[in-house]
């Protein structure tokens, strides 16, 4: 009976420290596991975890990392809390060690792995470190893993790459180095033959028609690389690497090195832009090409030339 009622009181105590975590207040969340130490109920796994989740819902970061030592073989969602916990602090490369770690001895699920990517991923990019978050697309691909449509979806909302009608930029303007992680963006899925999203496309598209100049040319170019990615035979290529038949170059280097290529685009082999595009995606689609086509618009002058009778 005793047993029986230190489980009951375990349960009562870790339900409300989840509540104290849903509200923010790890202040009230210490004070119950306090309380529980003193009527001599020992916190368990699920009753840390809930006392991390509420110190990182305060932003209290450190305070998550010496809870989790506490635990004795942590979870997979235990390791999903240090992870956000050193996201919380900008440590990417310790919250990819973690992710590493547990995907090598099993300790994470495939959700949860491919979780906390996303977590690492969409936290690197709105700090502006793309350093990390390249680094975390790697070890993603390495790892077998496949960027999921949230995942392209968390890259171009991170970015703040496409923003409702009448919203005002208030985010620093780092627009160069932004390209420049987009177009490594779509040379890592055309390395492993992979989709990109309608929704990413057009962002990559409106973003190069925003900056103007040699990205928007880019844009032009990478616009008449797409090809339909509505077949469902989606594979990972192991190898990592081109075919011989593969393509010349890569976007990363026509965007670095465009001055020495431009006089030789019809002889050299671009990479496609595998682009899957579903029906909601149609009309944006659309709109980011118009942005980017430099056709449309010589087209447009020269009618406005011809002479009306």
């Amino acid at each position: 009976q005793r047993t029986a009622g230190l489980m009951e009181n375990v349960q009562l105590y870790t339900t409300a420290i989840t509540a104290a975590a849903s509200l923010g207040d790890y202040e009230r969340a210490f004070e119950l596991v306090s309380r529980m130490n003193f009527a001599g109920v020992k916190p368990n796994m699920k009753t840390l975890t809930s006392l991390m989740g509420a110190c990182i819902s305060s932003e209290k970061y450190d305070y998550a990392m010496d809870v989790y030592k506490k635990i004795q073989n942590p979870d997979g969602y235990a390791n999903t809390l240090i992870v956000r916990a050193h996201c919380g602090i900008g440590q990417y490369d310790n919250a990819l060690d973690i992710v590493q770690s547990a995907n090598d001895e099993r300790l994470m699920s495939g959700k949860q792995i491919m979780t906390s990517y996303n977590y690492i991923t969409r936290s690197a990019l709105r700090s502006r470190d793309y350093a990390a978050a390249r680094k975390t697309m790697d070890n993603l691909l390495q790892n077998n893993f496949i960027p999921s449509k949230k995942t392209l979806h968390f890259v171009v909302d991170s970015l703040g790459l496409i923003t409702k009608r009448g919203a005002s930029e208030t985010a620093v303007d780092d627009g160069n180095e932004k390209f420049e992680f987009l177009m490594y963006l779509l040379d890592s899925l055309e390395g492993k033959k992979l989709m990109c999203s309608g929704h990413l496309y057009a962002a990559i598209l409106s973003e190069g028609a925003r900056l103007g100049g040699l990205e928007r040319k880019i844009c032009s170019i990478i616009s008449g690389s797409k090809i339909d990615g509505s077949q469902k035979d989606v594979h990972i290529d192991e190898t990592g690497t081109n075919s011989k038949d593969g393509p010349d170059i890569t976007w990363s280097q026509l965007l670095r090195d465009y001055a020495q290529f431009k006089d030789r685009l019809d002889e050299i082999e671009l990479p496609p832009v595998r682009v899957q595009i579903n029906s909601r995606e149609i009309r944006q689609v659309l709109f980011a090409e118009r942005g980017v086509s430099y056709r449309a618009r010589r087209s447009k002058q020269l009618r406005s030339r011809v002479p009306t009778n």
